[in-house]
């Protein structure tokens, strides 16, 4: 197996891990990286929304 193949190799087995490690995150904990994204995005899209007078999404609420 030439270097390439060995890094490509590598990558794919640290992909792997990657998600199999975030696949055990507790169901309340994965809810609040959901929730933190969407205000990060009302945040990004609050000044483009108002420029073309469209509708604001307003993020949840939720107490976990």
């Amino acid at each position: 197996m030439n270097d390439n193949n060995k890094y490509i190799m590598n990558i794919i087995d640290s992909k792997a891990r990657f998600h199999k490690n975030r696949a055990k995150t507790p169901y309340e904990e994965k809810v609040k990286i959901i929730l933190e994204l969407q205000k990060i995005n009302q945040e990004m899209r609050s000044k483009q929304n108002r420029k073309n007078n469209q509708k604001i999404n307003k993020v949840w609420d939720v107490i976990l």
